[in-house]
């Protein structure tokens, strides 16, 4: 097994937010929603589940887009 986790590698969590919204302002409905799934998104891990289940957490977290 493996992880895809990358942070900045233009997919994810950051990536694709920068290519989106690079220096312009976010709209505050996009920032809630985007809170809102940041939150349900770390509600949804299991802290304490084996290794197959958390690389599983830890690949959702990897390709979500919180903002779209």
């Amino acid at each position: 097994m493996s992880g895809t986790f990358g942070l900045g590698s233009g997919v994810g969590l950051v990536g694709s937010y920068v290519e989106t919204f690079d220096e312009a302002p976010l709209p505050v409905e996009i920032a809630s929603n985007a809170y809102h799934r940041l939150l349900t998104l770390v509600a949804s891990l299991d802290l304490e589940g084996d290794a197959s289940r958390r690389l599983a957490d830890i690949n959702r977290v990897a390709v979500c887009e919180l903002w779209q």
